[in-house]
């Protein structure tokens, strides 16, 4: 069983676990305040098929994140509270979780509903990696918003000239991240976009007569 505790004025929040029905509990945030000063929690998600596996989500103080003030974010840890890392920054009060596999992560912000692929939920990648997909696929980037670093994996069920670029809502080409021949498999390629202002921007890909587009969200 977990609970959250929400920050009030100066007084930080917490994050808390109990294996006994609620008698004891343990707090499990300390490693959290090296990355946010309030840990204002108020939200969270488990993952039921990995135990210790946790989304949280935290309140802003609306002032921009200084050693004083939180701007709120979506934190993953993936051993019960002992680390953590931050998938995105500004406020988060709701997380929610569909059935798909991998699952879909919806959380709510101050600029709407975002949502991003839960793409550590995978197992076995080494042989999904292996196996020969039988059709073409482009997949949502992860993680996404993002801030400089995402992943964008594709599939490609034959041999062809693989093109991947990045556009911005213009239709201006901002980067070619792939142009090459492959063999048919399954791929993925990281985008730094440090050089890249934050806001909204499409990636196409496109190999013989199979072409996809998404859009993908700079946030910095």
């Amino acid at each position: 069983m977990y609970c959250c505790q929400r920050a009030l004025s100066t007084d930080k929040g917490h994050l808390y676990k109990s294996t006994d029905g609620g008698e004891n509990w343990l707090r499990i945030d300390s490693t959290l305040y090296t990355l946010d000063p309030m840990v204002s929690v108020s939200s969270i998600l488990l993952d039921d098929d990995k135990p210790g596996r946790i989304y949280i989500g935290l309140l802003d103080h609306g002032q921009p994140l200084t050693t004083t003030y939180s701007n709120g974010g979506l934190y993953l840890t993936e051993n019960d509270g002992k680390s953590w890392r931050k998938v995105y920054g500004g406020e988060v009060s709701i997380i929610k979780a569909d059935y798909s596999s991998p699952r879909n992560i919806y959380f709510a912000t101050k600029f709407g509903l975002m949502k991003l692929l839960d793409t550590l939920t995978v197992t076995s990648v080494g042989n999904f990696n292996n196996t020969i997909p039988d059709h073409y696929y482009l997949e949502q980037n992860y993680p996404n918003p993002f801030n400089p670093v995402t992943t964008i994996k594709y599939r490609i069920p034959e041999e062809g000239t693989v093109t991947l670029k990045i556009y911005d809502l213009l239709g201006r080409e901002v980067k070619t991240l792939v142009n090459e021949q492959k063999a048919a498999g399954r791929y993925e390629v990281e985008f730094d976009a440090d050089d890249l202002a934050s806001g909204v921007y499409i990636y196409r890909l496109q190999v013989n007569d199979y072409a996809s587009s998404k859009k993908m969200i700079l946030m910095k």
